[in-house]
């Protein structure tokens, strides 16, 4: 079903290869996360529909079938759009600090999502913070455009680590208002001070530098989707991967 928007998909892929050209580049920053926005929102718009035909009396099984399966790919076309939410924050942040931002505080299993972006009330609000950022600036994502962030609103993006924001329209004490502050919290500290005895439950966690450099494998996966797209298949064996056996070896088959 994305095939059906390759005009979005393209003009999407071009805006954050601005970014990672130029990380000043707010205007493509802000272009990006209104068209991802209005995409999401249009997938929604799309499972809402056919939710409330699925609903029907009157539908059959082969139909009931036929409906689920769309959902299934709007679901995945969010996920899509949501993807070039999460390549923005790993242009502006640590990919190992953004991790965190993936889990509970309390325990080490993943935090769920925010649900439909349309039907947040304080949407405008995000908005307005969001756009005052990039208008002074500071670089910022709104995390409902994101798989990955799943605390805060807004995300500010001025540093390494993700400095997270929760927006609310009106003054709020209920308990989700607590729990939520209280994530912040820790999150707050623990990106500030390398440590925390509260996040995950682990009384004494820290933080340390790697002292190994990184390696990766971007160029082998490259030649492997080239190969694939040109033979049908491709399959590269990184080096380090093959002589320590941890791994087998890279392979790709286009999608049909």
């Amino acid at each position: 079903m994305i095939g059906y928007r390759k005009r979005s998909f393209f003009l999407a892929h071009k805006l954050l290869t601005n970014l990672r050209m130029d990380q000043d580049d707010l205007k493509s920053l802000r272009e990006l996360q209104v068209l991802l926005a209005h995409e999401i929102v249009r997938t929604e718009r799309g499972v809402r529909k056919l939710k409330a035909e699925l609903k029907g009396s009157s539908v059959d099984d082969k139909r009931q079938t036929y409906l689920r399966k769309r959902i299934e790919s709007y679901r995945y076309c969010a996920y899509v759009w949501r993807s070039f939410g999460d390549a923005i924050a790993f242009v502006y942040l640590d990919k190992f600090a953004l991790k965190h931002t993936y889990y509970q505080t309390g325990k080490k299993s993943p935090k769920s999502d925010a649900g439909f972006l349309s039907d947040k009330d304080g949407l405008e609000h995000e908005l307005r913070l969001l756009f005052t950022a990039l208008d002074h600036n500071v670089p910022a994502i709104l995390t409902d455009l994101t798989n990955t962030i799943r605390h805060g609103d807004v995300c500010l993006m001025g540093a390494s680590d993700p400095f997270l924001m929760e927006v609310k329209a009106t003054p709020s004490r209920n308990e989700r208002a607590r729990r939520q502050k209280d994530s912040l919290d820790i999150l707050h500290n623990f990106f500030e001070t390398d440590g925390s005895t509260r996040l995950w439950g682990n009384p004494d966690l820290r933080r340390e530098a790697l002292t190994d450099p990184e390696v990766a494998y971007i160029q082998q996966l490259n030649e492997c989707i080239s190969s694939s797209l040109a033979a049908g298949f491709g399959s590269e064996t990184p080096k380090a991967a093959y002589n320590t056996m941890r791994s087998g070896p890279i392979r790709v088959y286009p999608r049909q």
